[in-house]
Order: C-alpha cells, then structure tokens, then sequence
C-alpha cells in the first residue's frame, strides 16, 4: 500500500464516505481501532481501498477456529462459550451453509504490513433483497490472529456481530479443507465465488423436505372435525372452585363469577444495563417533568450490574468499557462535578461525561510508558502484598455501576481481597513528570503533587474523591492508592486509605443532581454534541494535572514504603 492510501498530502487521516456518517464518538473508536504498534502506525480503513483486491484464498492467512473463538469469547458479544460449542446453531454459520455470504476478497496493504484485510458482503436474513452488509476483519499474516473487525450492521458497531462471524467461519471453512493451500488458483477462486444472489420463494414443504437431518416420516395433518359443548354452569362453577388458576379459564368467562385478571408473565431483562445514550430523543423537547419522569424510570439491576463488570475487565479494550461509560459521572470526573461552582457554565463538563471529547492517547509518552510496564507493575504489586497478607489476591476489575445510584460509575485498577484485611480497591498512579524522582522528594519540588509532605493523599485532591468513589461503587472498606516513580532504585508508596461514608453521600448527592439537572437533558437532546467548545474550564488548576488519563500501574519491590492514612 502506497503511503496515500492512509492519508492525504496534507497530513489528514483519509477515511471512506461511511466512516464520516458515524457519530463523533464512534469515529473515534473506529480510527482508534486501526492503530498497531503501540499506537505509532495505523492500517488504513478497508472501505477506502478501490484497487488490489484479491478473489484468491491462497492469499488467506491459516485462521483456525480457535482464533475465531477466543476472538468472539473475549469480545462483549452474543457469542458464550455455550453457544460457540454448538457454533452450527449460529446465526453466523447459517450465514456460510446458505450462501449468504459472498466472495470474500484480500488484501495485502504493503510488504511491511504484518496484517491482511479481508471483507465481503452479507446478505441480511430477514430482508434478502436490502444492501448486503459489509463486514470487515484485519488478520496477522503469519498466524492469522484477528487483531480488529467492523461492519456496516448497527451490531457492527461493536466489532462482533453475526455478519463478522459468517466471514471469520467462512475463511475457517476454507483453511479446513485446504482451498487456501491449493495449486489450482482457478479451483479455489471457483469455490470462493459460490454464494446466493437472490432468495428463491418456496412453499413451506419444499422447505422441510431440503432440511438436513428432517424427519423420515411426515407428520400427518391434523384437522378440526367439529367442537364439543362446553360443560353446563354449574359444573364450570365446580371446577373453577377446585383450579382457578387453570389455563382453561384464562379463554372462558363463568356467568355469575368474577374470575381472576390474568397474570403478566415476567418479562426477559436485558443482559446488561441499557445504554444512557439511548435515551436521545431527536425530536423531544423536554420539559422538567419530562427530564425527573427519564431519570427515575432509568433503572440497573444487580444481575445487570454484575454481568457489565465482568464483561468489562479488559477496560479499555472493551466496547462495553467505553459505551457504558458515556453518561455516567465515572470516578475520575467526580471531583470536577463535586467542586464545581454555580457560577460555572456545567456544559464543557457534560461534553465529557457524555463522552463527546475523547482522545486518542495511544501516542502520549505517559499513557505509553504505563502501557508498556503495566504487567511487571501488578505482578510486582501482587508479589510484595501476598508478604503481608494472608491468602492476598488481585483481580482485574471491570466498570462498576450501582443500581441505588445507576448514573455513576468506576473502574479500579483492580479488587483486592485477603484474609486479614477482607476486600479492597487498588489505585495505581505513576506520575510521568517525576518518573526518575524518588517519590520522597517529589512533594517538595511540586506543590500540586497528590501526596503531602507526609506521603499521605490530600483530601482536596482529585485521586481522594476518585478512590472514595471507587470505594463505595464496589462496596470495599478500604483502597489501596500506590505511586510509583522509576528512579534509581525505584520508589513505590502505598496508602491505605479507609471508605468515608460521609464523604461518599455528599458526592453522590452532587453527582445525583448534576445529572438530572444537566446530563438528562443532554442525553436526551444532544444539543452540546455539535457545538463548539468553549474555554471556560470546570477544573481548577490543581485537577488540572493529568486529567482523566488511563492510571498506570508500575509499583516495584526495591524500594517500598506503607502509609496507612489516619
């Protein structure tokens, strides 16, 4: 691929016609999505790529089913490991067997490119005669790992979805029986170019006799040859005295008896909480009444709330991470609402709570630095804990929400349990500006710095409200809040710091308010997501530092420090 393939001479990002019909945020994800290492490079967008197209499988890389199904397990998706064990009862493979998929074409981008794109389209199974939807898949050349997905479906969205899954089985299908490695181009591109154009209407018969598997009977034809009269009153009357919860009098009225109203079966719950930013209503103008009517109807169950931190541990490679959080006041925008002054125009503050600025930080040093050290820092942290603690563990932690308050949210570096202590948060900062200093020295050269002169958190900082917060979402006593910085040796602090209830009430009751006096009507409307940014700030300059970026966990054993926070 030629260097103006993925941008323009004047150094902007060329994307298709579709992708500028997204929303601003999932724009944001989609071009994100494209970077690989490290964020210093990016693949261009498949549906801008006109020329050098392949119809020949022998140019597929050795994807296999296990690829297919860690990718599809790993991603917040319809897909369970349930289901991918009987993976031909998929929608997805049903896709492949019909021929709705198409041919599914390749290409290399450039020779130093460690990754093939590979798209096709997807006849939609309900509407047969609508655009195909367009699925695309990015594969590591040399393993055939799936590195990222999209397509044009809604579902697509959120990178897996049926029609992604028809064109991994489909390529799977190929590498099976060996058209990828094949002598004969002319066989394998012959295969490649089988699929269903058009669906042919046919009679329910002819249907069940093409079913593999159907039943070598038919099954007789039952028809009705008249009714019986129904039983006299009095012995209606009798039965319905015995079983009046009975199906049968659900259809038949007693005369002379008030019969029971039916019973409303139970409605099915969504798996997880339902999306804040589905509450836009375009053409709403909502009132107050209107605003307290959404905000008390929004409700999240505690098997919903479960269920969204389980599925979000991967944080922010996690579409659930990021969509689940737009709307919410999350921990580390909590101190901003909590000191903001009524003077202040809220609209620059909800912009981000409704996720309208985000960022791509894969590129800034800081974020950079933490990523590349963030699996040396836990097992350093777990490590140094399990000398001190009895049976100590550290989990992953995923977005945590509440159902007392539904529009709050957090996401802690990690829970922490042991037998001695009972369960716990872990906060990890590691300040990039004073990465070479011991962390002793720091408080003296940086005033704003989180940690006094004593290394004990201030209470009028950013990260107390942030870890209280995380505290209280996660129903923990007490917060581990490390700082680390690599000098020579290099330094690690950990404060213990303890759940303040009083604290905890008096934010979320600002919190609580601040959404349902701005954030509901933004949902609602989206009136601020097209206007411009003002440069009235809501933070004042000492929460200035550092500002809702990703926390980096790097703690080391050489040099460590323990302050219980009184």
């Amino acid at each position: 691929m030629d260097d103006k393939i993925a941008s323009d001479n004047d150094g902007k990002s060329k994307f298709s016609t579709y992708y500028h019909s997204l929303p601003n945020d999932t724009k944001n994800r989609y071009s994100t999505k494209l970077f690989y290492d490290a964020g210093t490079k990016s693949l261009p967008d498949p549906y801008v790529l006109t020329e050098k197209w392949s119809t020949d499988p022998n140019t597929w890389p050795d994807l296999t089913f296990g690829d297919i199904y860690l990718y599809l397990i790993d991603t917040p998706s319809i897909f369970t490991k349930e289901s991918m064990k009987a993976y031909k009862s998929l929608e997805a493979y049903k896709y492949v067997v019909s021929g709705h998929v198409r041919v599914v074409l390749s290409h290399q981008i450039s020779n130093d490119c460690p990754y093939v794109a590979l798209s096709s389209k997807v006849t939609p199974s309900q509407r047969a005669r609508d655009k195909p939807h367009e699925p695309w898949v990015y594969l590591e050349k040399k393993t055939g790992t799936v590195y990222c997905a999209h397509c044009t479906c809604m579902a697509g969205l959120g990178e897996v979805c049926s029609h992604v899954g028809a064109l991994y089985l489909k390529l799977e299908m190929g590498v099976k029986i060996g058209i990828t490695k094949t002598s004969s181009t002319s066989t394998a591109c012959q295969w490649n170019s089988k699929f269903r154009k058009e669906v042919t209407p046919a009679t329910v018969t002819e249907i069940y006799n093409q079913i593999k598997g159907r039943r070598k009977k038919d099954v007789p034809n039952v028809h009705a040859h008249g009714s019986s009269p129904l039983p006299s009153t009095s012995d209606l009357q009798l039965l319905y005295a015995i079983a009046p919860k009975s199906v049968f009098f659900t259809s038949v009225t007693i005369p002379g008896i008030e019969m029971l109203p039916p019973v409303d079966k139970p409605q099915p719950t969504d798996k997880f909480p339902k999306l804040l930013t589905s509450l836009h209503q375009p053409d709403t103008a909502p009132n107050s009444e209107y605003i307290n009517d959404t905000y008390h109807k929004y409700t999240v169950t505690d098997s919903q709330a479960f269920r969204l931190e389980e599925a979000t541990r991967n944080q922010a490679v996690s579409p659930l991470w990021f969509e689940h959080r737009k709307g919410r006041v999350t921990a580390s925008k909590a101190h901003d609402v909590l000191r903001m002054r009524e003077q202040t125009s809220p609209d620059n503050l909800v912009r981000r709570v409704c996720g309208y600025n985000s960022y791509d930080l894969s590129r800034k040093d800081a974020v950079r630095w933490g990523i590349e050290h963030e699996d040396e820092a836990r097992e350093a942290y777990i490590s140094h804990q399990k000398t001190t603690h009895i049976n100590f563990e550290c989990k992953l932690a995923g977005f945590f929400v509440n159902s007392k308050h539904p529009f709050v949210g957090a996401s802690p570096d990690g829970i922490t349990t042991c037998d001695c202590c009972g369960k716990g948060t872990l906060e990890v900062k590691c300040p990039f500006k004073h990465k070479d200093t011991p962390i002793d020295k720091v408080p003296a050269k940086d005033s704003n710095f989180c940690l006094d002169n004593m290394l004990q958190l201030k209470q009028n900082h950013r990260y107390y409200t942030q870890v209280q917060l995380q505290m209280y979402l996660t129903e923990s006593s007490y917060s581990d809040f490390v700082v680390y910085t690599k000098c020579d040796p290099p330094s690690m602090v950990i404060v213990r710091l303890n759940l303040d209830l009083d604290f905890c009430k008096t934010l979320l009751k600002k919190c609580d308010s601040f959404v349902k006096d701005h954030v509901i009507h933004e949902l609602i409307t989206q009136k601020l997501n097209n206007m411009p940014v003002t440069q009235q700030s809501t933070c004042t300059t000492e929460t200035m530092n550092n500002n809702d970026q990703p926390s980096v966990y790097m703690v080391s054993l050489l040099r460590t420090r323990i302050w219980p926070n009184d």
